[in-house]
C-alpha cells in the first residue's frame, strides 16, 4: 500500500458549512464518466539543444508471463456545484499481476472528495503540487471546472512515482503521455520516472 495520507490531507478541503449544493446525477458504485479535459495544456519551452545530447537507450523485449505487471489509472468526476466553484471526486487504481499467475490484485485509493472555488485553488494546486514534487509551481493556475483535471494528474503521477521506485523488474503500464515540458507535468518528473524504472529493472 502506498503511503497517501499527507496527499490526501492537501487534496481534501474542507467544504464552507452551509453552502448551497447542486448535484450532478452520478453514482459512486459505477464507472466514474469521463470530465471534460482542458483545451489545451500549456507548454514550457523546449530546449531543443538539450535535446540533441539525448542518447536513445534501446529497449530490449520483455515477456509479461514472466514479470511482474502494474498498471496504473486514475479519474475524476464533478459531483455537483457550490457557490462559485464545484465539489468533486478523485480516484486511483493499481492492478498488479504477479509472476506466472493468472489472478490479480487491485488496490483502490479514493474516491476523494474536493472541494474546489475561485478563493482556493490557488492556493490548494500550490499545495498538492509540493507535496507530490517537493517544488513550488510558478505555472498558471488553471481555472475553477479545469483544476479538478489537474488534481486528478497530480494523484496519478504520485502513485506512479512511488510504484517506480518501489518495483523491481516489473512491467510498469502508465496510462496517459509521458510528454515531459507540460505545466501540469514538469520534465525532472518524468526524467525521475524513467530513471527509476531503469535502474530497477
Amino acid at each position: 500500500m502506498i503511503e497517501i495520507d499527507k496527499l490526501v490531507s492537501a487534496i481534501c478541503s474542507k467544504i464552507p458549512e452551509g453552502s448551497s449544493f447542486e448535484p450532478a446525477e452520478t453514482s459512486l458504485n459505477n464507472y466514474f464518466p469521463e470530465a471534460p479535459k482542458e483545451e489545451q495544456e500549456e507548454i514550457s519551452p523546449i530546449d531543443f539543444n538539450e535535446l540533441e545530447k539525448q542518447v536513445p537507450i534501446p529497449i530490449s523485449p520483455r515477456y509479461p508471463m514472466a514479470d511482474q505487471v502494474v498498471a496504473i489509472d486514475t479519474t475524476n468526476f464533478t459531483l455537483g456545484q457550490i457557490p462559485d466553484g464545484l465539489v468533486g471526486a478523485v480516484r486511483a487504481s493499481i492492478i498488479t499481476k504477479a509472476p506466472n499467475k493468472t489472478s490479480h490484485s487491485l488496490e483502490k485509493y479514493g474516491p476523494y472528495l474536493v472541494g474546489v472555488t475561485n478563493q482556493n485553488k490557488d492556493q490548494m494546486y500550490k499545495r498538492i503540487f509540493k507535496t507530490i514534487y517537493g517544488v513550488d509551481t510558478e505555472a498558471n493556475i488553471p481555472g475553477t471546472y479545469e483544476i479538478l483535471d489537474r488534481i486528478r494528474n497530480l494523484l496519478e503521477r504520485y502513485i506512479q512515482i512511488d510504484v517506480v521506485k518501489n518495483c523491481k523488474n516489473s512491467i510498469i503500464l502508465l496510462d496517459g503521455s509521458l510528454i515531459g515540458g507540460t505545466i501540469g507535468d514538469p520534465t525532472f518528473v518524468l526524467k525521475g520516472i524513467l530513471a527509476d524504472a531503469a535502474s530497477n529493472g
